[in-house]
């Protein structure tokens, strides 16, 4: 500026103008720009009062965030923010208003030079700039036709919207159902189906039914139990029986064709207060296959292909599968089972079974091959399984576990076999079970590979035991020279006992 011989600090030598450089607020406070707060805009929904953008983003409710910014020379900007209930309250108005308060800015602006002595000179005052709205408000007023009250992301049918219920953010059409005495989705049905299941499966088809959390509003471990039942083409009901507290059920559909639907019950105790049920539905759709076990593992009499009137029942704790006594026609009547045998030997078909005395204690079991083939047991490949002469002996007290055994008195002589040992080769073997007494009832099943230890020296003949009679011979026991048969089941007989061994095998010992 050179001199400048009328400022209001006197003159001033080799000066330098310092102009409108902005570092305060309308409210005098130092901000850096640009401001969220540069104009002082402020909002008001039906005179609750008024807001200062600052305030809002201060608001976890409100959600606000800034989404645009305009710097020099514009600097405006765009806030996205909820009308929450807090600020709408009793909403008198149905508009928002805005309001540029004091939208003026104070400046420091002056002089910097010399005097006349070569001394720094500084000269500086407030200057007010900006637009002058000291008083009174600029309004813009919008017109709300929809709020959604109750922040479920649906507005109220009254304002052409779809929410039955704005009140309640768990209500809305298409809510998942939640365990809470309340209708969620506005189908007029209270608690039902909490569960995500399939619609259908076939027999022996696996599903898994899991508690519908889309909506995340139970906790991360919920109070809850599973119960289970099945209808039948009746319209009679197994018994409930208790399958768990897990959140999530996997399950393989019963081939019986008299059980139309599957029904699982969950409960819900929340923290603090009462329980709430509901009810799903699996339907047992036509189809299926039998289902293949391995051996030497338990499986479930009611998970085989089931061929009506044979049919699933639970007294008590036990699920079984029987033809119930009286059942006029029962010819059809048929369990089946498939088990894969991977090495071949000697197997035996345990059953745990239950029958009330002599006149309702038997099945008819017939074997498969891998080629659909019937397997000969020595007297046929149709046993008849009777419980009153079986091994282990079964005492009639309720369900116990005996071995699948063959025994026809009507014949002479008479056949016995208790237990029938099958040879098998690898593959896949069928296992029918048929009623031949009414009321005979089957609840597992197990094939085992036969491994006796007949003469209790503890080796099986599965783990190499050649003479299962003799408790001398096992493997691992010495050679006795004396014996003419083989004392450690290596397949030699007097191995290492020089001129003197058997002539089955003679070791020549080599000469010091």
């Amino acid at each position: 500026m050179g001199k400048v011989p009328f400022s209001p600090c006197g003159t001033i030598l080799g000066a330098t103008w310092y102009g409108h450089q902005v570092t305060t607020d309308s409210r005098i406070h130092n901000f850096t720009v640009p401001d969220i707060d540069w104009y002082g805009v402020q909002v008001n929904f039906g005179g609750q009062g008024w807001r200062n953008f600052a305030s809002l983003l201060a608001d976890p409710a409100a959600k606000a965030s800034i989404t645009q910014w305009h710097e020099f020379p514009s600097y405006d900007f765009a806030v996205r923010f909820l009308a929450t209930p807090t600020m709408l309250g009793a909403y008198p108005t149905r508009s928002l208003q805005l309001r540029s308060a004091k939208a003026r800015q104070s400046f420091l602006v002056g002089y910097e030079g010399y005097d006349s002595l070569g001394r720094p000179k500084h000269c500086r005052w407030t200057d007010i700039g900006g637009f002058q709205h000291n008083t009174g408000s600029e309004k813009a007023f919008y017109k709300l036709d929809n709020f959604d009250a109750d922040f479920d992301g649906f507005y109220p049918i009254s304002s052409n919207g779809i929410d039955f219920d704005d009140a309640n953010a768990r209500r809305f059409p298409g809510a998942p159902e939640h365990l809470d005495g309340i209708d969620n989705d506005g189908n007029n049905l209270v608690d039902d189906s909490p569960l995500l299941c399939p619609a259908g499966l076939k027999s022996n088809e696996t599903g898994t039914c899991t508690l519908d959390n889309r909506a995340g509003w139970y906790p991360p471990t919920p109070n809850t139990t599973l119960e289970r039942r099945f209808k039948r083409a009746d319209g009679s009901y197994t018994a409930w029986e208790a399958i768990g507290s897990a959140t999530s059920y996997t399950f393989t559909m019963t081939s019986d064709a008299s059980l139309v639907q599957m029904e699982l019950r969950t409960t819900y105790w929340p923290g603090g207060g009462p329980s709430f049920s509901g009810l799903n539905v699996v339907y047992h759709t036509p189809g299926g296959d039998v289902p293949v076990f391995p051996p030497n593992v338990d499986f479930e009499a009611e998970a085989g292909r089931l061929v009506v009137p044979m049919r699933i029942d639970t007294v008590g704790a036990d699920t079984f599968i029987h033809v119930p006594a009286g059942t006029p026609v029962y010819a059809p009547a048929l369990a089946e089972y498939k088990v894969n045998i991977t090495q071949a030997g000697d197997y035996v078909i345990w059953t745990r079974v239950s029958a009330t005395g002599s006149w309702d204690d038997s099945f008819l079991v017939t074997l498969l091959d891998p080629v659909g083939q019937p397997v000969n047991f020595g007297f046929g490949s149709t046993a008849r399984f009777q419980l009153q002469v079986s091994s282990p002996a079964y005492l009639y007290n309720g369900f116990g576990w005996t071995r699948v055994g063959h025994w026809d008195p009507s014949v002479s002589p008479e056949q016995r076999v208790n237990p029938i040992i099958y040879h098998f080769q690898p593959g896949a073997y069928t296992i029918r079970f048929q009623p031949l007494e009414l009321g005979a009832r089957l609840d597992k099943l197990r094939v085992e590979r036969n491994c006796p230890d007949n003469d209790h020296d503890g080796w099986t003949t599965c783990a190499g035991d050649c003479n299962d009679n003799n408790a001398n011979v096992y493997p691992g026991h010495g050679e006795v020279c004396s014996t003419p048969f083989d004392d450690d089941c290596d397949g030699y007989v007097n191995e290492g006992c020089g001129g003197s061994g058997s002539s089955m095998f003679r070791k020549v010992e080599p000469t010091p």
